[in-house]
Order: C-alpha cells, then structure tokens, then sequence
C-alpha cells in the first residue's frame, strides 16, 4: 500500500494531460487520512471538457485493511436493497444529511458513489491491492 500511495501522490503532483487536483488543502487532507487507515487512499482530478467539468477520482485500495475495518458494512449495503421501501426512506434521509449521499445512491452503481463501492466491493472480492478510476461529466 504505501508503494500505491506515492504512485498516487507523484500522479497528485504531476496530473496527467488537461487534469488538475480538484480538492486541495488542510480538510481534504484530514478525510484522506482517516481513507487511509480503513485502506483508501484518493485523489480528485477535473478539467473542462467542451464547457462542462469532467472528474476522475482515482483511488488505491488495500482490501484486506478495508474487509477489517468495514467488511460488515458492505454486507449491510448489499442488503439494503431488498429493505421495504418504507423503512428505507427515512434511512436514506438520514444519511443524506449525515454523508451528503443516500444509502439507495451508494447502491446504484450507476452513480459516482455506487460506483465506488462496487468497485471496493469487487476488490475485496479480488483479494489483492489495486486502483479504482471513476469517471464523470457534470450535466
């Protein structure tokens, strides 16, 4: 994992093509690391593409860290899905205030946040370290 970690922060220091970090500065920096001591690491990229924004999160994972710290956590969002709906509203509200995302979108992969938790998901599966690129253009 740190070999990982530096790969991303020479790729933080040296974006690639038209790419910038997104997100600087002291707060950035304290999420990513409490990312890192559950086995993430990230960064942030954008550029303009034809007058919208275009993203790229690029994360480093070691799933055995993160299968110690919230391997539960991903059996309880793989489940959420078949909750009655009434019950998962008030669920889904409440982590929209909390995390600025529901529980439904981190389930959706087809969602910038689904996505990721998928992706987490299919490296933990994996069993080995690897990199997530996720992928968007802001409408």
């Amino acid at each position: 994992m740190p070999a990982l970690e530096a790969w991303l922060d020479g790729l933080g220091a040296n974006p690639p093509g038209q790419y910038r970090v997104a997100v600087t500065g002291n707060g950035i920096d304290a999420i990513r690391t409490h990312a890192r001591d559950l086995g993430v690491d990230f960064l942030v990229f954008e550029r303009d593409d034809e007058g919208k924004r275009q993203g790229v999160v690029v994360m480093v994972v070691d799933p055995e860290t993160l299968d110690d710290k919230l391997g539960p956590m991903f059996g309880l969002i793989g489940r959420f899905k078949h909750v009655p709906r009434i019950l998962r509203d008030p669920l889904d509200a409440q982590a929209k205030r909390q995390t600025g995302f529901s529980i439904t979108e981190a389930t959706n992969p087809n969602t910038p946040i689904g996505a990721a938790v998928a992706a987490l998901d299919q490296l933990r599966d994996f069993g080995g370290r690897g990199i997530v690129l996720i992928d968007a253009v802001k409408q």
